[in-house]
């Protein structure tokens, strides 16, 4: 007797995994258009709220610490930071609402928010 490689069983198992996989994803896909507000903080004082917008033109924000921050296609990320270890610095560009990138020894946080401030966006669903 030969034994089948997929029986009904294992096809509805398959299709349940990718079923919960794509429901898993599908807010965060649906939320990509998202405008977001990048909210600067240093030392939990709020001094930055900028909007990003979709432009190809790179625009740059020093803060007082030292810290130079860059805006471009929709996107922020830590350009320059005098911190001894420069992890900031690798944590590439933040995008989509809920984000969150730090330089710890210079107190500074950027969260990204989504632009109409709804309290569930596609990252907390």
């Amino acid at each position: 007797m030969k034994r089948k490689w997929f029986s009904k069983a294992d096809f509805f198992l398959i299709l349940a995994v990718l079923a919960a996989v794509l429901l898993l994803f599908l807010p965060r896909w649906l939320s990509g258009g998202q405008a977001a507000v990048a909210e600067v903080t240093v030392h939990g004082e709020t001094v930055l709220e900028i909007p990003l917008t979709v432009s190809a033109e790179q625009q740059q924000y020093t803060l007082e610490n030292g810290i130079v921050l860059a805006t471009e296609n929709g996107t922020i990320r830590f350009l320059e930071s005098d911190c001894p270890d420069a992890l900031c610095l690798r944590t590439g560009a933040l995008s989509h609402a809920g984000e969150v990138a730090a330089c710890v020894p210079n107190g500074t946080v950027v969260v990204l928010k989504s632009e109409d401030g709804a309290a569930v966006d596609g990252i907390t669903y």
